[in-house]
């Protein structure tokens, strides 16, 4: 990961922080990310993809869920409000992704399962929040798909 990356996501997590523990606006000016963030935030998600191609699965694991800790500021933290572009609930969804794919499943699923309103989202990206928080409904399409052969697996007589 490059460094001015990484340096981002450092400086917007101490932000956060700085956010979360009501330290005064003005103290704040330091904070390039705070002018960058829409930068960082493409970035970040560029950066997902990059991980995804990392040989190394320990490597791979550790910088998805570094990502993924970043995007969570996007959605869920002090800083959030102070954060404009970004459709939360579909970043929450690419977050918990992320989560997933670095073998955290458990924090994947309490993410997802965060995810309130999903009439916005595409059939493929309800799917996946279904899925992600375990609650697969066969009003989706996909989700039926999965469920009636997940079902044909487990209950050949049927």
């Amino acid at each position: 990961m490059p460094s001015q990356l990484s340096n981002m996501m450092a400086e917007i997590e101490s932000w956060e922080s700085a956010t979360e523990f009501g330290i005064p606006e003005e103290l704040w000016a330091g904070y390039q990310v705070r002018t960058r963030s829409d930068d960082l935030y493409i970035a970040v998600l560029s950066a997902v993809f990059d991980a995804l191609r990392v040989e190394d699965e320990a490597e791979r694991k550790t910088l998805l869920a570094d990502l993924a800790k970043t995007l969570l500021v996007y959605s869920r933290s002090a800083a959030s409000k102070y954060l404009g572009g970004v459709d939360k609930t579909l970043n929450l969804l690419y977050c918990a992704a992320a989560f997933y794919l670095a073998e955290f499943p458990a924090t994947a699923t309490l993410l997802a399962r965060q995810i309130q309103n999903t009439e916005d989202l595409s059939d493929e990206e309800t799917f996946l929040c279904g899925l992600l928080s375990r609650r697969l409904s066969e009003e989706n399409d996909i989700d039926a798909k999965l469920l009636a052969g997940l079902n044909s697996l487990t209950c050949p007589h049927r």
